[in-house]
């Protein structure tokens, strides 16, 4: 996915850019932890 594509996408469905938002913070936060453990 690259920006012309997301431009569009972000205006539409906020929901759900607020749900991957959400997930990749899980993850990062995840790998963030994992790597200083």
């Amino acid at each position: 996915m690259n920006i012309s594509e997301l431009i569009p996408f972000f205006g539409k469905n906020y929901v759900e850019i607020a749900i991957y938002c959400f997930i990749f913070l899980i993850i990062g936060g995840t790998l963030a932890w994992k790597g200083n453990v």
